[in-house]
């Protein structure tokens, strides 16, 4: 690659220049002291292009080019491949020497395990955090000194139990060794106190439920339960969002959307809970909530062999009810980051009488005073 520009000559007193001027390959002056290089067309993109230069000089040039790809510029070692490799590097690096201090912080007797005079550091041997942790120690000194391969969920699992880690922490070293975290186990009945003083806040003017990360409802406002029925508490998959709509129907029923629309939901259901499921990592009771909905429902099934994946949802939805006439309503969805439970509501549609219809069915409702209704433990 030529570069094309008159010879220049270095001015009087300038440090450490090279007058390059004589180079067919460079007619620039390269100044290393202040490492510049301005060509008038374009650069060299490799190694070796500059010979007329020597030693420190010639590096200090070629390490500073900034190569041209497309007419896209990328900085130096700047190259997608770079700095990918550089990310997953550091998250090594950074996970051996989570490992490390974590071990060096937890002592014996916490584990159960001896102190003795003997030991040369007041926290545990690598030996020992792989034997509780049910791993080789070879493979844990590799994950020490940042050259394992990623660690499978088992084996963070095992570490999370070996280190005695926080539910932070173990957040933490699921996502440097690049994983999701998993969700916390929950007590039966539990409501993320979040989610549950929001949906108490619209409980006079929006339907609205809490459901686990499975869309397991766990607890419902007074609008929801007199809209839908209450679900909250019952046996086996009557509580589930996903089979309320493919299974036995009971939330389907009242919807007044054509056929056509309750297709479009019922896809977003189904590709929704792909996203569960992955998130869930295809444990045992994600995988039985879809074998029970595969045996249920023909449709569900056909839905579910196309593989589709999203996080959204329909947008709108129109329900009857007996006592005030038609309510249309937007949808909306909150997700708590800690609990992964999620607070589902409907919204009146603007321009639609759906609000006043709903204060309506509020008088209408068991001793006209909002209540929440939630699992009982």
């Amino acid at each position: 690659m030529t570069l094309i520009g008159p010879p220049t000559r270095a001015a009087p007193g300038t440090a450490r220049t090279v007058a390059a001027s004589t180079c067919p390959q460079l007619r620039q002056t390269v100044t290393t002291r202040t490492r510049t290089w301005q060509p008038r067309l374009r650069l060299p993109g490799s190694r070796g292009a500059f010979p007329c230069l020597r030693g420190c000089a010639r590096k200090s040039l070629e390490d500073d080019l900034i190569t041209h790809r497309g007419g896209v510029s990328s900085p130096r070692h700047g190259t997608v491949g770079s700095m990918a490799e550089n990310t997953q590097s550091t998250m090594r690096e950074e996970l051996a020497d989570f490992l490390r201090r974590r071990r060096d912080a937890l002592s014996p007797e916490v584990v159960g395990l001896r102190g003795g005079r003997r030991r040369r550091a007041p926290g545990l041997r690598r030996d020992e955090v792989a034997r509780l942790a049910n791993m080789s120690t070879n493979y844990y000194e590799r994950l020490e000194q940042g050259r394992g391969p990623q660690p499978s969920a088992a084996i963070l699992a095992g570490l999370t139990r070996a280190l005695r880690l926080d539910p932070d922490e173990r957040g933490y070293l699921y996502r440097l060794a690049g994983h999701a975290a998993p969700a916390e186990a929950k007590p039966a009945g539990f409501v993320d106190p979040r989610l549950l003083s929001v949906m108490r806040a619209m409980a006079a003017t929006s339907p609205a439920f809490v459901a686990d990360d499975l869309a397991t409802v766990v607890a419902q406002n007074e609008l929801h339960s007199t809209l839908f029925g209450r679900v909250t508490g019952l046996p086996g998959w009557e509580g589930n969002m996903f089979w309320c709509w493919f299974g036995s129907g009971r939330w389907r029923r009242a919807v007044l959307n054509t056929p056509a629309e309750q297709e479009a939901v019922g896809r977003a259901y189904v590709a929704y809970l792909r996203v569960i499921l992955a998130q869930r990592s295809y444990d045992a009771a994600a995988l039985a909530l879809i074998a029970d909905l595969r045996a249920a429902s023909a449709e569900f099934t056909r839905m579910w062999d196309e593989h589709q994946v999203s996080r959204s949802y329909s947008s709108s939805v129109s329900v009857l009810d007996a006592r005030v006439g038609r309510l249309d309503f937007d949808y909306a969805m909150m997700v708590s980051s800690q609990s992964r439970q999620r607070l589902h509501s409907l919204h009146a549609l603007p321009g639609t009488s759906t609000q006043q219809r709903l204060t309506e069915l509020m008088k209408a409702a068991r001793d006209g005073d909002s209540h929440v209704l939630t699992v009982r433990g």
